[in-house]
């Protein structure tokens, strides 16, 4: 009799779980109408277009009612004229300043930068922070036509597919909101139409590649600095030196890069018009007088001081080298650091104009340093 009540309770335990399994999994199509999206657009439209009920979303954003994305998987077909343009979707957005963000470039079909994944910190784009392996992949559009886009999220790891189902176009490995949750919004841009919307809500989505390790900094890499709040753009405007009391007077706080070996500026900084600027510092102590080849990168505007001194000022904003030059960060520009036995301080007075605030810096030979905040 144990036996039979024990058989009984496993088995109602599997169909329980079946059950809850099968709610979990539950795919909802959400058509494409003003009873399920909130639109922020002008000149949208629910219409009919290449066969399908579909959003004409040429500006601005259209937000899914009701739902709060945390894991699963969210499918929706995107056409587009050929012409440049970066439309494609929020999800897990923390409010209208932060979220995560995939889009395409039909301008750039073929192009490794045919399609982004970006981290949105206080209304900021990173794509000049972001880019290469786990952020964008080379693909080719069809243009007026459905494309279909699938994201399927998990945690803190992501994997997109555009067109082909069966093989990712690239996994994000490291999602930089971390594993939160929130709604999904539909961005709109370069007179796109989305139809055929559907979500997932799941707490193990199928990933079909291996989650891939975060990789080690490069040798070298600095992994500490303080940030300043924003300050006026032309605060420094004509100056040779920098004066502590220039640092000291400003609420700041301490930032550790990711992986890249970049810090992204945006996600402690607010920025305001006239005020895009912030003063990033880097304290090193020095056993013995010595000259350090310093590398850097940054986006879009810097000043640089080395001890007070004015040692270095550059541009690397979107288009500034040719029409093609995206401002993407790397090791790219280096300084010689004549450094003082004792303390030091490197001051970076970064400004932002387009596409992600932050910098990267390393010093390969470290031997006789040490950092400290």
């Amino acid at each position: 009799m144990n036996s039979i009540k024990h058989t009984l309770i496993l088995t109602f335990a599997f169909f329980q779980s079946c059950l809850s399994l099968s709610a979990n999994h539950h795919k909802a199509a959400v058509p494409m109408d003003d009873s399920h999206w909130t639109i922020k657009s002008e000149g949208f439209k629910f219409e009919e277009h290449l066969g399908a009920q579909s959003l004409y979303l040429p500006s601005g954003v259209a937000t899914l009612n009701d739902v709060v994305f945390h894991n699963g998987i969210i499918e929706f077909d995107i056409a587009f004229p050929e012409g440049r343009g970066f439309p494609g979707i929020f999800f897990r957005s923390q409010d209208d300043r932060n979220s995560e963000e995939f889009y395409v470039r039909p301008h750039q079909s073929g192009n490794p930068d045919a399609n982004q994944y970006t981290p949105r910190f206080n209304r900021t784009a990173a794509w000049q922070l972001y880019h290469g392996d786990g952020y964008g992949a080379a693909l080719d559009f069809k243009y007026n036509a459905w494309n279909h886009v699938k994201l399927v999220i998990s945690g803190t790891v992501g994997e997109v597919f555009v067109n082909d189902m069966e093989t990712p176009l690239f996994q994000i490995y490291e999602l930089k909101h971390g594993d939160v949750e929130g709604p999904i919004l539909l961005k709109g841009n370069a007179n796109s139409h989305f139809a055929n919307f559907s979500y997932v809500q799941t707490d193990n989505p199928p990933l079909k590649l291996p989650i891939k390790e975060v990789p080690d900094f490069e040798a070298g890499v600095i992994a500490g600095y303080q940030i300043s709040n924003v300050i006026e753009d032309t605060a420094l405007e004509g100056e040779t030196w920098f004066r502590e009391k220039h640092f000291s007077e400003l609420a700041r706080h301490s930032a550790w890069p990711d992986y890249t070996g970049s810090i992204n500026i945006s996600k402690g900084v607010d920025r305001s018009e006239g005020k895009n600027t912030a003063l990033v510092k880097i304290n090193v102590s020095s056993r013995t007088k010595q000259i350090k080849k310093f590398d850097f990168g940054y986006s879009d505007e810097v000043l640089a001081f080395v001890n007070g001194q004015l040692v270095y000022s550059g541009t690397n904003e979107f288009r500034t080298r040719d029409y093609r030059y995206l401002g993407t960060i790397g090791y790219f520009d280096s300084i010689y650091l004549d450094l003082e036995a004792g303390d030091n301080e490197i001051v970076f007075a970064i400004k932002e104009v387009v596409g992600g605030w932050g910098m990267k810096a390393k010093i390969e030979d470290q031997s006789g340093l040490t950092f400290h905040q």
